[in-house]
């Protein structure tokens, strides 16, 4: 069974009610994308590169995120999305840091009890996060 990355939102900080999370599925494919798109910045003198990504988020009153991408640099990625209903609100994950590339591969396929990889503020945000996300995917309350 495939790892999945849960990654916590800026929701805290917008003025609407947001996801609190993203998550998406980490597979060969993904790691492979992820490593292709961390050199294009260095190679081609960009800021950062964006695609389209398959993200996963609970389920929000009266709204759902639009235009899930991931960003790209040479020493980071993030997810970000727009609130398909609320003009000029923009849902952004921390960022994680790539780096150091190898520990990045290994931390995103090392194993672990509950096959996730749960990124936030502080540990026990991480914590806190972890059980939110696994609450929602058995109510089946993920969009």
């Amino acid at each position: 069974m495939p790892k999945t990355l849960v990654v916590e939102t800026n929701a805290g900080n917008l003025q609407v009610q947001a996801p609190s999370f993203v998550a998406v599925q980490i597979t060969p494919d993904f790691i492979n994308r992820l490593k292709e798109l961390r050199d294009l910045p260095d190679y081609y003198g960009l800021t950062e590169v964006r695609c389209e990504v398959d993200l996963k988020t609970e389920r929000i009153e009266r709204d759902t995120l639009v235009l899930p991408e991931m960003v790209v640099t040479s020493g980071q990625f993030w997810f970000t999305g727009e609130l398909r209903n609320i003009e000029n609100e923009c849902v952004r994950s921390h960022s994680i840091s790539t780096i150091d590339w190898n520990y990045v591969v290994q931390r995103l396929n090392a194993p672990d009890d509950d096959d996730l990889m749960v990124v936030a503020g502080t540990d026990e945000d991480a914590a806190h996060l972890r059980q939110t996300y696994l609450d929602k995917l058995a109510n089946d309350e993920l969009v």
